[in-house]
């Protein structure tokens, strides 16, 4: 009976020694955390005259706008939704973060006016490379001067899946230096122009100072252990609002 007592204590050990490095290992083991597509709307350029299925029109904007009020959904800043990954506070129940790609002008002009009308924060990945029809430096500033984050698209919108590393890491480090030179502006969130990347990117962008990675497209799954990687839900030129708000609130399938 002594026997069966000191093997049961020893099993008893044996087995709380195996939880805790199990406990550990889980601790360590690479874990990348990313919201539902939903809670994250990604919106490209607003005009009254959608020229691709991309662009949005204010008016349908406005009403996307309208749906959230109305059903009482907190619009917070990406650096909310990124706090609470970190550091594990708590967001409220209904609750979503705005972010427009690409700089487009039609975005200072007429999303700008409804963000401030409804009092919203938002994110504006743009492409620093001072294309056609983008915004100009003074309405990024204006943009940051008025609260707003403006983080980096790259500076040419090329694919990082036809780019090498020595290239991609070319498109952060001169979109970065242009955020910092012409705005002042110190980001750590990227946007990956069409979604895309190759798993081998992950360690560069942690190289490069980058804690998020915005997805459109592409989700390799759990990867580097200090990269988030923020899953989001396009609207489009045809994204009817209330289907919109219905995948927000979760009564859809996402």
């Amino acid at each position: 009976m002594v026997m069966s007592m000191s093997n049961l204590r020893l099993g008893v050990v044996g087995l709380s020694l195996i939880l805790l490095v199990y406990g550990l290992a889980r601790m360590e083991a690479p874990v990348t955390i990313t919201a539902k597509p939903a809670h994250i709307l990604a919106y490209h350029d607003i005009t009254p005259k959608p020229q691709d299925s991309w662009s949005r029109t204010p008016k349908r904007l406005e009403t996307d706008f309208r749906l959230l009020a109305e059903k009482g959904v907190k619009v917070i800043k990406l650096e909310t939704y990124i706090e609470s990954v970190l550091k594990g506070a708590s967001l409220p129940d209904s609750w979503v973060v705005i972010t427009f790609d690409d700089g487009a002008a039609g975005q200072f002009r007429y999303a700008r006016p409804l963000l401030k009308r409804f009092g919203y924060p938002a994110t504006f990945y743009v492409n620093t490379d001072g294309r056609a029809g983008s915004m100009t430096v003074e309405n990024l500033a204006q943009l940051v001067g008025e609260g707003f984050q403006v983080a980096s698209h790259g500076k040419s919108h090329t694919p990082f899946t036809k780019l090498s590393l020595k290239q991609a890491r070319r498109e952060i480090k001169q979109s970065l230096e242009f955020l910092r030179g012409k705005l002042g502006v110190e980001t750590q969130d990227f946007c990956l122009p069409n979604g895309l990347y190759r798993p081998e990117h992950e360690p560069l962008f942690v190289e490069m100072g980058l804690r998020s990675i915005a997805l459109t497209t592409t989700d390799h799954g759990p990867g580097h252990p200090d990269l988030i990687k923020i899953r989001r839900l396009e609207v489009k030129r045809d994204t009817k609002s209330i289907e919109m708000l219905a995948r927000v609130l979760g009564r859809t399938r996402q």
